[in-house]
């Protein structure tokens, strides 16, 4: 094609820069006597395209773990993330992403990409769905059922997936030393004689909580008048505890009606040593007696009724 100064040429571009600015533009005309036009400026502006995706896009609430969002956008260098209700975090101007969810429902997700020439919004409506699944029943509680005669004791269930929290149940009477919220349990016992129902424990998450795992327990403290006795007796009440002891020991008492009752102690020879009497109310009492004077030995401790004569007696070591 021949040209001169008055000739108009018209063009087409399709430009496929992707990193944008300033660029030159002229004609050349390359045959014998040719030239080269003046140029001309242009600036190309290169938008950003967000875009992303992710691992999962149906997850269980606390259950499936955490979920990755993989940034894959175009010409951005900066990002700003919405995660929708419940997530963790919540919002973010990382690249990538990973959330986990302590909520159920459906999310909508957006995603806002910006460069030096704009910016633009990808929004994903609904596209993380959370369901929810409380944790599954605790197993069978390990720890003791019967017990007489103990002061502490340990209750454990093997750990439940997806759980965050253990909540205890404890009978009346019980106290809690250590592990509310945690699969493993430390009590201690209660003084006094309690007719219990159990220790029981549910597992829960945010999304729910299970169905409650029992370790039934009968009789915190059991009433017995036979243990290591000698004589007539007729006084319901408990073996000593604890035994062995350093400073105290107490035994419970079950009583229709107000009692006197004195308690002696005894050395290995018969030699009365201590002897407190008490009156007690009707009903579950509990005796404390303080033998810290006493030398560590075995004694004889005999509980008697003042009023019929009859008494029960037990042996004690004092350490």
């Amino acid at each position: 094609m021949t040209v001169n100064a008055d000739t108009l040429i018209t063009a087409n571009l399709t430009i496929t820069d992707t990193v944008g600015g300033t660029r030159l533009f002229y004609v050349t005309n390359p045959a014998p006597g040719g030239g080269v036009s003046a140029s001309k400026v242009f600036t190309i502006r290169v938008l950003p395209i967000p875009q992303f995706y992710s691992n999962a896009t149906d997850i269980i609430c606390n259950i499936d773990g955490n979920v990755n969002f993989i940034n894959t956008s175009l010409h951005a260098n900066s990002y700003q993330w919405d995660f929708g209700s419940g997530a963790s975090p919540a919002t973010s101007t990382n690249i990538n992403e990973t959330v986990s969810y302590s909520t159920t429902g459906l999310k909508t997700i957006q995603l806002i990409a910006t460069n030096a020439y704009g910016r633009d919004t990808l929004i994903k409506t609904d596209y993380i769905n959370v369901t929810a699944s409380a944790p599954a029943t605790p197993g069978p509680i390990s720890g003791s059922s019967n017990i007489r005669g103990l002061i502490f004791g340990t209750y454990s269930v093997d750990s439940v997936p997806g759980a965050v929290y253990y909540t205890w149940s404890i009978p009346y009477g019980f106290q809690i030393s250590d592990g509310q919220g945690t699969r493993i349990l430390d009590v201690s016992y209660p003084v006094h004689y309690t007719l219990t129902t159990g220790v029981s424990v549910v597992a829960s998450n945010a999304c729910g909580t299970s169905a409650t795992q029992t370790l039934g327990i009968t009789f915190a403290r059991t009433i017995n008048t036979t243990i290591q006795t000698e004589g007539s007796f007729g006084i319901p009440m408990t073996g000593i505890y604890p035994n062995p002891t350093t400073n105290n020991f107490y035994f419970d008492l079950l009583l229709d009606s107000e009692q006197k009752i004195t308690v002696e102690v005894y050395d290995a020879t018969g030699k009365l040593l201590l002897q407190q009497a008490k009156t007690f109310a009707g009903g579950m009492m509990t005796a404390a007696i303080n033998i810290e004077d006493l030398k560590p030995g075995i004694y004889l401790v005999k509980v008697i009724d003042n009023d019929s004569k009859n008494y029960s007696s037990v042996t004690l070591i004092k350490q």
